[in-house]
């Protein structure tokens, strides 16, 4: 199975105005893209899917769903009376709806990608038992959101070396931090873990790599939290040295796939480093 990725919008080596607002835009723009793409295939699932009830009888589980997310809805979705006979129609407008809940921000959508896949199966499945045309439409589009899941393409972050080693230096109170020789920062830093030193919080209004490089590990977070774990690849760091020195400037709650490349380039023959 493919899955795609995209540094742009996450790229901050060397470019100053890729920051902490730029990966959520990036992100947001990624789900918002990603959910009119389904939008448009349920239309035209909906327009696909014209079965009356006088020929076919659709499973108990679709029947079940419909008055569930009916229900759920408060009646606001019901098709145009027309369609009423149209049991597959009927589940597919309220897909529709459910998935334009989430591109208007409301509730009632899908909580993730996985919720939207088991409605899509059941309607495969339903399809399937009584021999009624669209099963591949539907299975093809299943894929699409295994796939390409709320998020559309993964965002790897990367940034230079030199933000992270000015960044654990400002939190050491250190401005000498980045001159120092690998060696000499690695010692320092193990120092001060081993003693437990509290780091310097950014003060409000700050613009230095210490309050940059929290805002990035913040809107990370809160983008995993809000697109997914899936919207957000690893951490690419150019240019690095000494490993433990950017992890503990990356460092963040949630778990990070650090990447740590001793060269400019983002390739693995210029030498690379895990960190997790």
């Amino acid at each position: 199975m493919l899955r795609f990725a995209s540094w742009v919008g996450g790229d901050m080596d060397g470019n100053p105005n890729v920051d902490a607002s730029t990966i959520r835009d990036t992100l947001a723009h990624h789900r918002k893209r990603v959910l009119e793409l389904y939008r448009e295939e349920l239309h035209e699932l909906f327009e696909h899917l014209s079965h009356s009830e006088r020929y076919i009888t659709p499973s108990a589980a679709v029947r079940e769903r419909i008055a569930r997310y009916n229900r759920d809805a408060g009646d606001r979705f019901n098709p145009p009376e027309r369609y009423q006979d149209m049991p597959y129609r009927n589940y597919v407008w309220l897909l529709w709806h459910r998935v334009g809940s989430m591109l208007a921000g409301q509730g009632a959508g899908y909580a993730g990608p996985q919720e939207l896949i088991e409605d899509l199966e059941l309607l495969r499945a339903s399809l399937d038992a009584h021999g009624g045309t669209g099963s591949a439409r539907v299975a093809n589009f299943v894929r699409r959101v295994r796939t390409f899941g709320f998020h559309l393409a993964t965002l790897d972050v990367r940034q230079d070396s030199a933000e992270h080693r000015a960044a654990v230096g400002a939190a050491l109170g250190r401005v000498d931090f980045p001159t120092l020789q690998a060696a000499q920062r690695l010692a320092l830093l193990h120092e001060t873990l081993a003693g437990d030193v509290d780091p310097h919080p950014p003060q409000a209004g700050d613009d230095d790599a210490l309050t940059r490089s929290i805002n990035v590990m913040r809107a990370i977070d809160e983008c995993r939290g809000s697109h997914g774990d899936a919207a957000i690849g690893g951490y690419i760091i150019s240019m690095a040295e000494d490993a433990l020195v950017h992890a503990a400037a990356a460092a963040r709650p949630a778990p990070v796939r650090l990447s740590v490349f001793h060269g400019r380039g983002g390739t693995v023959s210029r030498g690379m480093q895990n960190a997790g």
